[in-house]
């Protein structure tokens, strides 16, 4: 059997993906290809990434002969998909990062057309399961439409959203749509004590947390409002870590300055190093994720499962759904009020937080061992192997039961509202 995956850009988590992946595919097979553009040879993510892999894979480093190196169409990721695949005679295909091409490809009637071989995408958007209006909700019925007519033999949710939306709606999309983990790697756990000395922070006190790129849309005004109205105790802090856009700055610099010069938010505006990012959620009593207008999955929400902190994240969305649903946190209006009114009882009950079951079930499931095993699945199946052991299902995060059967969305079948 020969294995071929496919990426057309290494940003953002796209290689770590394939890296992932390549230990389980490994000891199942040995002739394996990665094709990705021949520009991201040069790329930090393909050394951090791939260069271990590379004596033990074909890398199929394919040339666009364009300006901007990469496909820049869907007509273009598929026209190179369908030269990798012969290149590589592959018979087993993987696209793990396919969002756009996993419905552009609906209209390539070469590849609709291709022969011997299976395919299957991975899909981290699913935006027709949340509510728009007007153009929005046209543009995500009609990517719905192309999903449903795609030529895909397997398609892997990183959100569960829209993979339970689909589910619940049956048919041959449903037949073909699987859950897939986003293998989060977990963050080592430090003693809140050694983790704000580590950080040179007061070590005593409440502290709530929000780490990342501190933009608008992560809420982070809404804290600075809390923080300055909320009825909290002297000694709770409000800690902020990551790299500050233009307007966020302006917020710590301008109207709540006077908040960091009491020491009641603490700033670190920088580019973090996953130990540091480890830090900050372990310093932390609660970790605030109150994103507005966000949709799919929150990656720090697990990141902060990890070590054990709870969450107060918005009522809306993946966070609406799935914080409360696990037992991660709470949740509550992403509105400077709404935020203000729930943060002191937040905080009261973080001290005593213990994860639940369903949330220790949550970390398994989104372990690299079941991201391996879940996209390994099928290609166990071809090869004549029983499933891995590692393997886990959705249903079984939601009940404990590994032969548990189709689980609800909280709110029904209705779409989730952003």
């Amino acid at each position: 059997m020969r294995v071929l995956l496919y990426e057309t850009s290494a940003d953002g988590h796209r290689l770590a993906y394939v890296a992932s992946l390549l230990p389980d595919l490994l000891s199942l097979i040995p002739d394996i290809t990665v094709a990705l553009p021949k520009c991201d040879l040069a790329s930090p993510e393909y050394e951090s990434w791939l260069r271990p892999f590379a004596d033990r894979v074909t890398i199929d480093a394919f040339d666009t002969g364009k300006v901007q190196l990469r496909p820049a169409t869907g007509g273009d990721r598929a026209k190179y998909l369908l030269q990798s695949i012969a290149k590589a005679r592959a018979e087993h295909v993987y696209v793990p990062s396919a969002d756009g091409l996993a419905q552009s490809i609906t209209h390539h009637l070469p590849y609709r057309l291709a022969r011997g071989f299976e395919s299957e995408a991975g899909l981290h958007r699913g935006a027709f399961a949340y509510a728009t209006h007007g153009l929005a909700a046209w543009k995500q019925s009609a990517s719905l439409a192309l999903l449903a007519a795609s030529p895909w033999n397997l398609l892997h949710f990183v959100d569960v959203i829209p993979y339970l939306w689909i589910r619940a709606r049956g048919g041959r999309l449903a037949a073909r749509s699987r859950m897939l983990p986003d293998p989060v790697r977990r963050l080592a756990e430090h003693r809140k004590v050694d983790a704000r000395k580590a950080l040179g922070i007061p070590e005593d006190g409440r502290y709530v947390a929000s780490t990342g790129l501190m933009t608008a849309r992560k809420g982070i005004a809404l804290l600075l409002h809390a923080m300055d109205t909320a009825p909290l105790r002297s000694d709770d802090r409000l800690l902020l870590t990551g790299r500050f856009d233009p307007d966020m700055r302006a917020l710590i610099d301008g109207p709540y300055a006077h908040l960091v010069k009491s020491g009641r938010v603490i700033v670190v505006d920088r580019y973090l190093y996953e130990h540091e990012l480890a830090l900050t959620l372990s310093a932390a009593d609660l970790v605030a994720t109150p994103y507005i207008g966000h949709v799919g999955i929150a990656s720090i929400v697990t990141r902060a499962a990890s070590v054990g902190r709870p969450i107060l994240a918005n009522d809306t969305g993946w966070n609406g759904v799935i914080v409360p649903r696990v037992g991660l946190g709470w949740t509550c209006s992403a509105t400077a009020d709404g935020i203000a009114a729930k943060l002191p009882a937040a905080l009261d009950d973080a001290m005593t937080y213990t994860p639940p079951p369903s949330a220790v079930r949550f970390l398994e499931f989104h372990d690299i061992s079941n991201f391996r095993a879940s996209l390994a699945a099928r290609l166990r199946e071809r090869l004549g192997h029983p499933p891995s052991p590692d393997l886990h299902t959705w249903d079984w995060v939601l009940t404990g039961d590994p032969n548990a059967g189709p689980q609800p969305l909280a709110r029904g079948d209705d779409r989730v509202r952003i």
